[in-house]
């Protein structure tokens, strides 16, 4: 394989390339449905869900927020956007030596385990020669149990999105770049969300890395089927905006830790949005399936139509 740049662990194309390149070359063959944010396997009534990320951010406490807590919504994030019911999570650190915050990082990671009655079972630690690292390095994995959402997809479904998009990348921002701001990260365990929903959802995505642009074309590529957004049911919180244009960054690929992209029907759209009303009113339709628009996804605006593309090279800012 080609040495490793940067932009393909940013969360765009590049990313996507080198995952698949890594799954061709292991040659996966196993029972294990792969593809998802979880991988799954059928054991008798249920399936078994597992999934792994790793967390480097910069700087690690941010407002709202700090890499252990990303570190575990986003793991318990990953096995409901499966269609999973969390049962447990490891725990693992690469630590620099002279680590001064390991303390304050376990209070909220063991905070958020608390949260939902979901253990942290097992884990491991390393520490490393300083400077070899900058600071932190937190893996965590995760397990599941429940059934796939798998229903499926067809033109005229609706596109929800759970809350205003943008948070945690400018909150990010705000942190390493000393601008000050009350904007918060919107990193949070989606249990509730998820629940009040399951009966509902055909497909769940968190808009992590890249973002809805990332995302959205992500669903798009994978189902085969196109997306119609509206601009303006995008939401976009006005503080949040107006950073974005300050810092002359996309907010559709800035990452988010605490939102959702689901696709239901059209008939269960209203329902939906009632029960996600519950936890943010910015919950918003945003747009439909299309089969005209295959494998694309475009933005009506108040003028026309454009291309959302995935994004490509360096994302600002890296999450994790």
């Amino acid at each position: 394989m080609e040495k490793i740049h940067l932009s393909q662990g940013a969360g765009g194309e590049e990313m996507n390339e080198l995952v698949m390149k890594i799954i061709d070359k292991i040659n996966i063959k196993s029972d294990w449905v792969l593809g998802g944010d979880s991988a799954h396997i059928n054991i008798g009534s249920d399936n078994l869900f597992f999934t792994s990320d790793s967390y480097t951010v910069d700087p690690i406490f941010f407002n709202g927020g700090d890499i252990g807590k990303i570190a575990f919504c986003g793991t318990v994030n990953d096995i409901l956007m499966s269609g999973g019911k969390p049962l447990g999570v490891s725990l693992s650190f690469v630590i620099e030596e002279g680590f001064e915050h390991l303390s304050k990082i376990i209070d909220s990671l063991k905070k958020e385990s608390l949260k939902y009655n979901i253990p942290i079972v097992t884990g491991d630690t390393k520490v490393v020669e300083k400077g070899s690292l900058k600071g932190i390095i937190i893996n965590t994995s995760g397990i599941g149990i429940g059934k796939p959402f798998n229903k499926e997809i067809v033109e005229g479904d609706s596109v929800i999105v759970s809350r205003n998009i943008g948070n945690h990348g400018v909150a990010l921002l705000a942190s390493r770049y000393d601008f000050e701001t009350d904007i918060e990260t919107d990193s949070k365990q989606l249990v509730e969300e998820v629940d009040s929903i399951r009966n509902y959802v055909k497909l769940a995505k968190d808009a992590t890395r890249g973002g809805i642009a990332a995302v959205l074309n992500e669903i798009s590529e994978k189902i085969n089927i196109g997306m119609e957004l509206i601009e303006e049911k995008i939401p976009i919180d006005k503080k949040v905006k107006k950073m974005c244009e300050i810092l002359g960054v996309n907010i559709y690929e800035l990452a988010n830790e605490g939102t959702m992209i689901v696709i239901v029907s059209k008939d269960d759209e209203e329902k939906t949005l009632d029960e996600l009303k519950k936890f943010n009113q910015t919950v918003s339709v945003m747009g439909t399936i299309s089969k005209t628009e295959k494998n694309r996804v475009i933005i009506k605006t108040k003028i026309g139509r454009k291309v959302l593309r995935i994004p490509t090279g360096n994302i600002v800012p890296r999450i994790c």
